[in-house]
């Protein structure tokens, strides 16, 4: 009897031990890949020394997977060695055609997550080699009136066109009944001091981004308010009266790129503040508490959650949580948990 609750004690500490490990390796498999990377050569140059080329393909990439992971000041001081290739897993050729005196490529570069994090900070550069959070986008245009679009417009669809390789992630308002009365309330016509935090809460999301295009001005006719952790980044742009697919492209690029830079300079300078919790949870066998801790443990921004006291009867514990109150209790409503709250203690019962 001992020996076999020694020996599925055991297993147990391997198998979790093996997840870990498990885990751990698949944190990053995206972040430290460049994939479909493009390149154009003349067909010239491959014909005289194709391997020339094949290097620059990986420099090209190592420089993309740098931009992708690096704030905007340490990506343009970075100088690229010739020592690039100590960093490459693997690399290979996933397409490649002539077109006139062009040659195109198409390859995929998977780098060393440990080698690129000991060059980085030896060289005391920051990165973030992780994506955010779902950031709710939402378009608004002005031509003789205001128009709030939905992903079936074409300008969302431009907008999703070309998947750019960064960090951050977007996600659309499903523009239901309760979004319509949301942005009823807020008067676009005054777009600079418009703030969508409300619509961005009901989402349980933390930040936003309002792109608003006014096509009945010549110049500064693209305003951006990126919001994130309370922190807002504004910006304006020009987008060219004759329009064209070219035109969104190259403006679309340009604010990704700088939402991109400027959630990262969030993630460093400005980390999530961090809210601590104390909950009481009745329970009623151990099968019950253990659900409950890995519920509470997967909510969207759980930091942490410490025990403080178990016994037959009750779980006394701590949430680290990185969102809101309102976002926590949301949480706990998603999975048919009641909360009831005092100053210092949270009730929680099924």
């Amino acid at each position: 009897m001992i020996k076999n609750i020694i020996f599925k004690n055991y297993l147990l500490i391997t198998v979790t031990f093996l997840f870990l490990i498990i885990n751990n390796n698949i944190c990053y498999p995206n972040i430290y890949t460049v994939d479909n990377f493009e390149y154009i050569a003349k067909y010239s140059d491959i014909k005289k020394n194709r391997q020339t080329i094949l290097e620059k393909i990986k420099k090209a990439s190592f420089s993309k997977l740098l931009k992708k992971i690096l704030l905007k000041d340490d990506f343009s001081r970075i100088k690229i060695d010739n020592n690039y290739s100590e960093y490459i897993k693997s690399f290979s050729i996933q397409d490649e055609i002539k077109k006139n005196n062009d040659y195109l490529f198409s390859s995929k570069t998977v780098f060393e997550p440990n080698k690129i994090k000991q060059f980085l900070e030896s060289k005391n550069l920051r990165y973030v080699d992780y994506q955010s959070r779902p950031i709710l986008l939402l378009f608004v245009t002005k031509k003789d009136k205001i128009n709030i679009l939905n992903e079936e417009d074409d300008i969302v669809k431009e907008w999703n066109k070309k998947k750019e390789e960064n960090l951050t992630t977007f996600a659309y308002p499903s523009n239901d009944l309760k979004d319509i009365e949301i942005l009823k309330e807020i008067d676009f016509k005054y777009y600079e001091l418009a703030d969508i935090e409300k619509l961005t809460r009901n989402y349980g999301l933390s930040s936003y981004l309002l792109v608003f295009i006014d096509y009945d001005k010549k110049n500064d006719n693209v305003f951006i308010k990126f919001s994130s952790n309370q922190i807002k980044f504004l910006k304006k742009y020009n987008l060219d009266s004759k329009i064209s697919d070219t035109s969104y492209l190259s403006l679309f690029t340009k604010i990704k790129d700088d939402v991109d830079f400027a959630w990262k300079e969030l993630q460093i300078l400005s980390p999530k503040k961090k809210n601590i919790y104390t909950f009481v949870y009745q329970v009623k066998n151990l099968e019950d508490l253990l659900d409950f801790k890995n519920i509470i443990k997967n909510f969207k921004d759980t930091n942490n959650v410490r025990d403080i006291m178990v016994s037959s009867k009750y779980y006394r514990g701590e949430i680290v949580f990185n969102g809101s109150e309102e976002s926590l209790v949301s949480e706990f409503n998603k999975v048919k948990l009641n909360v009831q709250k005092s100053e210092n203690l949270w009730l929680i019962k099924k």
